[in-house]
């Protein structure tokens, strides 16, 4: 696990403010938030597996099958939106803006239900399971945080 995920989101998206607009390190920071705010208060359990009766070269392959709640965040972001008059969006947000919508993902109960798979790997003895990278499942649940965003109005 991450010891500060905020500083981790940090790193991973300074690239992405255009160099010498003062509010980019502020901007930076709060994006990092949001990428927290939304996926931390997700929860998912598993419904079920599959593992493979025969390993693909060295390893053993699984599929668990996911039930997730997220939060459900439209009817705050819209009123972010109507706060903000216009002003900005997700596009090319203001710091006001992404403040905003993290107290919305912040506050928004967990009604949203996705569903998903997710695939692990273990060795021979399988002791020790694994994420595997190429299809970890959260695609789905991070693609259900971003079409509330464009449902709400804050979209492109």
């Amino acid at each position: 696990m991450i010891a500060d995920p905020v500083a981790w989101q940090l790193r991973r998206i300074a690239s992405l403010s255009a160099r010498g607009d003062p509010s980019a390190p502020e901007i930076r920071r709060l994006m990092a938030k949001f990428i927290i705010a939304g996926s931390k208060r997700v929860r998912c359990r598993a419904l079920g597996h599959e593992i493979s009766a025969q390993p693909t070269g060295e390893r053993f392959r699984a599929t668990i099958k996911l039930e997730c709640a997220v939060p459900d965040a439209v009817a705050g972001l819209r009123q972010t939106k109507e706060h903000e008059q216009g002003r900005s969006n997700m596009v090319n947000p203001s710091p006001r803006l992404l403040k905003g919508v993290i107290e919305a993902f912040e506050r928004a109960p967990l009604t949203r239900r996705v569903s998903t798979e997710m695939d692990v790997t273990a060795g021979s003895a399988k002791q020790r399971w694994m994420p595997d990278t190429s299809r970890s499942g959260m695609d789905q649940v991070t693609g259900a945080i971003a079409r509330q965003i464009g449902e709400a109005g804050l979209g492109p």
